[in-house]
């Protein structure tokens, strides 16, 4: 109560010299060019903050109401919350008020007949909706349509409906949108366009374009956006990489869980996993050699053994960069010195031939061994 001590205050036999005109949010919102016109003089005073009394007939209980009041043009500026809460008596003050000044004036019914007549909310206005207070409070309604407005409005629920149109973007400025984009309900009706490929000279959303690369990787499963989201955030996997994984190498994405994606490049698949710690781990399908040159891709994954520490994007690197003719050029080229480590293997002195084998393989298998060591010291 004492912060409305300094307050103007507005007793309910005056709230019926007032309009009344409820606000959504902060006042300040609105600001002067919304509710006055442009031609005001520049020291022209703001609303002052003010607070309405009201008293409980029964109990006498006083209640003050902090409102914002425009004495000259008795405009009295009111948030939609304390409207929705205080109308009903504000309502009957005001109803009590004109009906002891019309019984006093005799001049017939008062100004205002309804109460809620004296409400302006026009604050409320815009092209699709309209106010209207149904039982003591402030209802949105959409605004009857005309046979144009309403064949716009069923163009565009079908075109959100249709699964082949991604992309969605205002006719009057150059921004796309995914169609999930918050701010594709900006879009006027008038000038809604949608579209199943990028169109061409339109800058990405920034808030949507990890949308758009995830409704395209995914197919159908982009009911779990948020969990791609996650799951690329948790990575450090930018709009970049995953436009380049997405566009450029035509991968297809499914997420299996909160740390693992299933990752479907060329006739590769990859599982790619994320550690509590934001490391990443890649896994690789498996395959049956059919002959030199040809593989049967069978079931199940083996782990590529990426270096320690390695992040998600290093193995996203490490997959677009894989071809399986790259990998049979390296297996030919290793076979040479597979070929010397067997004829190292079989090398014998006379009469010293079992032992001589024996000291050499021992000193692979160590060497081996020592190099394992150290890469499981690195991991831990």
């Amino acid at each position: 109560m004492s912060e409305n001590i300094n307050k103007l205050l507005i007793t309910e036999e005056e709230l019926s010299d007032y309009i009344i005109v409820p606000y959504r949010g902060k006042f300040k919102g609105y600001m002067w060019a919304d509710i006055k016109s442009d031609d005001e003089p520049a020291d022209f005073e703001k609303p002052a903050d003010a607070c309405v009394e009201l008293v409980d007939p029964i109990t006498n209980v006083r209640k003050r109401v902090s409102v914002n009041v425009d004495p000259e043009e008795k405009r009295l500026y009111i948030e939609e919350n304390n409207f929705n809460c205080y109308w009903k008596k504000m309502k009957n003050a005001i109803f009590q008020r004109n009906r002891l000044q019309s019984f006093l004036e005799k001049t017939g019914l008062p100004a205002y007949a309804d109460a809620d007549d004296q409400v302006d909310l026009s604050l409320y206005e815009n092209g699709n909706r309209q106010a209207v207070i149904r039982h003591d409070r402030i209802t949105i309604i959409g605004k009857p349509l005309d046979e144009a407005a309403r064949i716009l409005q069923s163009k565009r629920a079908s075109a959100m409906d249709n699964k082949k149109l991604r992309y969605v973007f205002s006719a009057s400025n150059r921004f796309v949108h995914d169609k999930a984009c918050p701010l594709v309900k900006n879009i006027s009706d008038t000038d809604f366009r949608a579209s199943e490929e990028l169109p061409e000279g339109r800058t990405c959303c920034l808030f949507c374009t990890d949308m758009m690369y995830i409704r395209k990787g995914c197919g159908d499963d982009f009911k779990n956006c948020r969990l791609y989201q996650q799951f690329f955030r948790r990575g450090h996997i930018d709009e970049k990489e995953l436009g380049k994984l997405i566009n450029e190498y035509q991968a297809d994405i499914h997420i299996e869980d909160k740390d693992t994606l299933r990752i479907k490049c060329g006739e590769d698949q990859w599982m790619l996993s994320l550690k509590p710690d934001g490391q990443a781990t890649l896994m690789h399908n498996n395959y049956i050699m059919i002959n030199e040159k040809e593989r049967y891709i069978s079931g199940g994954f083996h782990d590529q053994n990426l270096l320690p520490g390695s992040s998600a994007v290093r193995a996203l690197h490490y997959l677009e960069a894989y071809k399986w003719e790259g990998h049979l050029t390296a297996m030919a080229a290793r076979k040479p010195e597979e070929q010397d480590m067997k004829a190292a293997e079989t090398m014998m002195d006379p009469g010293t031939g079992a032992d001589r084998r024996r000291s050499i393989w021992t000193r692979i298998r160590s060497w081996y061994a020592s190099v394992k060591a150290r890469l499981s010291s690195y991991k831990r």
